[in-house]
């Protein structure tokens, strides 16, 4: 069954269509023509592909948390770069450092790529921070004297009034000077004592 070619190949659609004398004899993909690879097509931004993967969007993935990809065809995990320190990107697919979240009040972010809002850390003990976005521990600020902070940002000045168990406690001794109590612990005993009397 000897069927003579009289057109050749044809390009439709994306496909190549053999077309003999008389009938369509096959239809076969644009990358099966001569060894002919179509050119890959770059992913989106906040995308990426590792090289030499493919040619679809099919085979992107979505930039990970800690980074971001703001340009298009990117070809490594790393996509644009990682989010700044005293920043942090916790969802995939960030298109721009825009997308990087500073380091919430009273924490501090010491590295680049944080994927968390706990960020590095929280300020030390004895510390606090009504900033957003610090970088290193030493960027806390030292609790007032006569108060001490846990962790994290100060709220007021705690006494035994108006104790709510901010960060930045005031120190209070008992009345027998043995021991050391939080201003919000201070508060329980006198309202404790309050309701004896």
């Amino acid at each position: 069954m000897g069927l003579a070619l009289a057109v050749g190949l044809v390009p439709l659609g994306g496909l190549l269509q053999l077309y003999c004398a008389q009938r369509h004899l096959a239809v076969a993909p644009v990358a099966m023509y001569r060894g002919v690879q179509p050119r890959p097509v770059p992913c989106p931004i906040g995308m990426f592909r590792q090289p030499g993967n493919g040619v679809s969007l099919t085979e992107c993935q979505l930039c990970p948390r800690g980074v971001y990809g703001k340009r298009p065809g990117l070809e490594s995990s790393a996509c644009s770069g990682p989010c700044p320190k005293g920043t942090y990107q916790d969802r995939l697919g960030a298109t721009s450092m825009d997308d990087c979240t500073p380091c919430p009040k009273g924490t501090y972010g010491a590295t680049p790529g944080l994927t968390s809002r706990a960020c590095t850390a929280p300020c030390p003990y004895g510390t606090y921070s009504m900033v957003e976005g610090l970088t290193a521990a030493s960027s806390c600020t030292p609790c007032d004297p006569d108060y001490r902070g846990p962790n994290g940002h100060r709220g007021n000045n705690v006494n035994a009034a108006n104790a709510g168990g901010y960060v930045c406690d005031r120190y209070y001794t008992d009345v027998t000077r043995k021991k050391i109590a939080t201003g919000k612990d201070a508060a329980r005993k006198t309202q404790r004592r309050a309701q004896y009397d």
